[in-house]
């Protein structure tokens, strides 16, 4: 396997044969299988990754798995313990979670390993999974896009997804650079859009610090764990 620049595997990860990792931070426990690309992905504990799966830019939670051969493009987000899979393409910006979209409250815990999924487990009984939105064997609800503009819609992806992360050279150049244009508005944007920007901000902030100060890859496991 190759793993290039702004790597971070934590404790108790196994990473299969011929797979091709870059700009990503993969948290302890997790199972990445045979011929995996993962570019730019943050895969938080224990989660499941299977044989010939491609990942770009994307989030995966808590004990999430990701059946073989399934892509997911840039800005997906699957929530704990979401199944996707196997054979399944994902366009860009597709959210999975466990949690039905038309539920009337929403849970703020959605995105911890805290979420109560016997609740969930009660709610399969009446709406059962669409296999043909998360696969054969997958585990969870499709969110639609809210009923936005074009413009809208593009502003909050440049905002959740627009960063990178920057060398130690273009971090000194760019020293005054400020990320207030980057937000959301707070009567559009959702509270969970909300939670994945802040975290991702977080990530991408402690990466920058990482690289600049030379901290460890295990220390730096923690600091991205103690985020969420």
């Amino acid at each position: 396997s190759m793993l290039e620049e702004n790597v971070l595997i934590g404790q108790g990860t196994s990473v299969g044969t011929k797979c091709c990792i870059t700009n990503s931070v993969i948290g302890p426990n997790c199972k990445i299988g045979n011929g995996v690309l993962l570019d730019r992905a943050f895969l938080w504990n224990d989660v499941h990754i299977g044989d010939g799966v491609k990942i770009y830019q994307s989030i995966v939670c808590d004990e999430a798995e990701v059946k073989e051969d399934v892509t997911l493009n840039p800005h997906c987000v699957l929530t704990s313990q979401v199944v996707v899979g196997p054979n399944k393409v994902f366009p860009e910006g597709t959210v999975v979670s466990l949690h039905p979209a038309d539920e009337e409250e929403y849970d703020e815990d959605e995105f911890s390993d805290d979420a109560d999924v016997s609740k969930e487990e009660s709610k399969v009984k009446q709406k059962g999974y669409n296999t043909e939105e998360v696969g054969l064997q997958g585990r969870g609800y499709l969110w639609k896009a809210a009923d936005e503009n074009d413009a809208n819609q593009e502003e909050q992806r440049q905002s959740l997804w627009g960063l990178t992360v920057k060398t130690e050279e273009e971090s000194e150049s760019e020293s005054d650079m400020s990320f207030g244009s980057e937000q959301i508005d707070s009567r559009t944007a959702s509270p969970q859009m909300d939670d994945i920007k802040v975290f991702q901000n977080e990530v991408l902030g402690t990466l920058q610090r990482g690289e600049e100060e030379k901290i460890s890859c295990d220390n730096l496991v923690l600091e991205i764990n103690s985020l969420k």
